[in-house]
């Protein structure tokens, strides 16, 4: 089972992701609003929509169960790192992206 980090800083939060775990479902990199940092190969998803579509993706990728959420706090996040290239980002595909992996998801239950 996958562990992963939800940072949450006084104003926001994140889910600490690694490329490779992006990678292996159907969301691409530049899907992501440029509301998420990364840094080298880990990247920090925001907690309001990014971080939902990765986690759905992710189920419907590996199945039910396949990670939990690991709840960390923090003083301060840093915002000073890069952000996500947001260019191909569109909230209202985003949303129906998710409602079509929440249908698969109840569908094979």
């Amino acid at each position: 089972m996958k562990t992963f980090k939800f940072i949450a800083d006084p104003g926001h939060a994140w889910l600490e992701v690694a490329l490779g775990d992006i990678e292996s479902t159907a969301v691409t990199f530049f899907e992501f609003s440029p509301y998420s940092f990364f840094q080298g190969t880990t990247v920090w998803l925001e907690e309001d929509v990014d971080a939902g579509l990765f986690l759905l993706a992710y189920e419907t990728a590996h199945g039910r169960n396949s990670f939990r959420i690991e709840h960390v706090h923090v003083p301060d996040f840093n915002r000073n790192l890069p952000r996500m290239p947001g260019n191909r980002y569109d909230f209202e595909r985003t949303m129906k992206r998710c409602a079509e992996m929440e249908a698969a998801l109840r569908a094979s239950a």
